[in-house]
């Protein structure tokens, strides 16, 4: 219930700044990661083999991110090719909070 929570409220806090910043074109977007492979999640990725098949079944696309991934897409929404996008939340999780 927390993570559900502050995954809307992070949302309905992007989507007021957008309209308050809209007319001064500042943008406002949020990115909502889902598993990465990054060192936090080392004692996964490096623990038993069951742990990370078990963690890895509920994505549905297999597997984990990959920090370039993030920064791809973080780059793109701070371009000039994404000046009319903003009040959006992009969720960057293989289709895992789609699950929810």
């Amino acid at each position: 219930m927390a993570y559900c929570t502050v995954k809307g409220a992070i949302l309905q806090f992007t989507r007021a700044l957008a309209v308050e910043w809209a007319a001064h074109r500042v943008q406002v977007n949020a990115i909502g990661p889902g598993a990465f492979a990054t060192r936090a999640q080392d004692r996964l990725t490096q623990g038993p083999a069951d742990a990370l098949a078990e963690r890895l079944s509920r994505i549905p696309d297999g597997r984990m991110g990959e920090p370039a991934e993030a920064g791809a897409l973080a780059c793109y929404l701070a371009s000039s090719k994404a000046d009319h996008i903003t009040g959006a939340l992009y969720m960057i999780d293989g289709a895992e909070s789609v699950e929810l």
